[in-house]
Order: structure tokens, then C-alpha cells, then sequence
């Protein structure tokens, strides 16, 4: 069961950390992989992301976040912290309700306990004194940096061979081996951003993503000066979305039982 990396767990971690990649070591990208892979199976979130984002990534999010905070009204907030507590209180209840559900299942259940307070900002004078570097620091010291430090955990994150297959400038391509004879064999393509090896399809598309966000706020803050409950009431249809995704949780999980299961 530990040969396998729970992909809600997995999914979680780098949803928050936005980015994938590791530090430069100029020439030794494969040595600065291993060491983010290490880093996060250790449970230090902010050594890992350190390894994955280049300045202008970080300063990309600062810039968005602080974006959001002018878009959010306390009241509108408050909505928002209401609408993570629900859907993360379903998810809870679907984990809890699946038969035999592996350990991880478990943990991630009592990791969602209250993510706002798990990053820092649950409430409103929080979330505008917050930043990238607080977010992940908070998160690490919750009970999320503990689900990855816990022994039921996959061990393969440190226990990955990461062998250098192709370096050309700017550009590298990294054999990443399985911890035991049973897994894939994965090919990693990294491009060399500022001082970080970052995987290359998050390098090529950052800027269109990061500019495709910001295009969406603007909107979203021109929609609400136009009409005030704009923001209240995508939260609401937001609301009826998530209620939708949830009720998948318990096939989602007994899908991921049966591969589990496989030899």
C-alpha cells in the first residue's frame, strides 16, 4: 500500500504549492529534484516550495493574492471561509463513509479539519496581512505537514533514483526510478527559470496561466462594480459545484482502492 502515492494527498500538496520544479545547483538538476522530493516527504513545505519557485513565481502569486484581497469584502469573506468549511466538512463525511478506506483516507479526513485556520487566514484581517511565505509556513505546521510526515505515508518520495539522461544549456531531462522494481520508470523534462529547475510544462505555460488569472480577476472586480452582489452570487453557484464534485469522493476512492489492490 505504501508503493503507491495517494493522488488526493498528493493532488492537495501541489495544488497549494502552485509550482513544481527544484533548486539550481548549476549542472546537478537531478541532485536538486531529489533533495525537493526529500523535502516533502519530510514534511518541510517551505523548503520545498524554496526549491520550486524562481522569484518571479512567488512574486507572480504575492501579486494575484493581493489582487484577491482587493476583489473580497469582509462580508464576501466570510462567505467564502463558509463555503471552504462545507465542502471540506463533506469531504470529511465521504472519507469517514467509505468501507475499509486506506490509512491515508484517514489522515487526510482530520488534515481538513479547518483549512483556513490550517493556512492563516481564517478570518478577514488575517487573509489580508497574508503572503506566500506565511501560507506555506502555516500549512506546514498543520495537521497537513503532519500527514506527510506520518509513517503511513508513501516512502518512495524519499526513496526515489533520480539519474541525469540529458542536459543541453537551459534544459534537462531527468530518469526518475521507482523505489522498488514494481513501479514506472518516468521521464522529468526541467528548464532552468532564473536559479530553479522547474518541470517544463509549468515553465512554458507560467506566463499564459498567470496572465489568463489576472485577466479573470479583472473581470471579476469590473462585474462587481457593475453589480455589487456579482462576487455573492458566483460563491453561491460555486457552492451548488462543489456539493456536485464531492458526491464523486466515494467512487474516487474505491477506484483508488482497487488499484492499490493490483499487483
Amino acid at each position: 500500500m505504501r508503493r503507491r502515492l495517494l493522488p488526493i494527498a498528493a493532488g492537495l500538496v501541489l495544488a497549494l504549492a502552485s509550482v513544481w520544479g527544484c533548486t539550481s545547483a548549476a549542472g546537478q538538476p537531478e541532485q536538486d529534484y531529489r533533495e525537493a522530493m526529500e523535502a516533502l516527504y519530510q514534511g518541510d513545505l517551505w523548503s520545498f516550495y524554496q526549491r520550486l519557485a524562481p522569484a518571479s513565481y512567488t512574486r507572480d502569486l504575492n501579486a494575484l493574492l493581493d489582487k484577491s484581497k482587493k476583489l473580497f469584502s469582509r462580508e464576501e469573506y466570510r462567505q467564502a471561509l463558509d463555503l471552504i468549511q462545507a465542502a471540506t466538512q463533506r469531504v470529511q463525511e465521504q472519507l469517514n463513509a467509505v468501507a475499509d478506506p486506506p490509512p491515508q483516507a484517514g489522515l487526510l479526513a482530520s488534515a481538513l479539519d479547518d483549512v483556513p485556520a490550517a493556512l492563516g487566514i481564517e478570518s478577514w484581517e488575517k487573509f489580508q496581512q497574508a503572503d506566500v511565505e506565511s501560507l506555506i509556513t502555516n500549512l506546514q505546521q498543520s495537521a497537513i505537514g503532519e500527514l506527510l510526515r506520518h509513517p503511513q505515508s508513501p516512502v518512495e518520495w524519499s526513496r526515489q533514483t533520480v539519474e541525469l539522461a540529458k542536459l543541453e544549456g537551459d534544459r534537462a531531462t531527468l530518469r526518475v526510478l521507482p523505489a522498488d522494481e514494481q513501479g514506472e520508470v518516468k521521464m522529468a523534462e526541467l528548464v532552468r527559470v532564473e536559479d530553479k529547475w522547474v518541470p517544463a510544462e509549468v515553465a512554458l505555460t507560467w506566463d499564459s496561466r498567470m496572465e489568463s488569472l489576472n485577466n479573470r480577476m479583472d473581470a471579476w472586480m469590473e462585474a462587481k462594480e457593475q453589480d455589487p452582489q456579482y462576487l455573492k452570487e458566483r460563491l453561491r453557484r460555486l457552492q451548488e459545484q462543489l456539493d456536485l464534485i464531492t458526491a464523486l469522493i466515494p467512487a474516487l476512492l474505491q477506484q483508488q482502492m482497487e488499484q492499490m489492490q493490483q499487483p
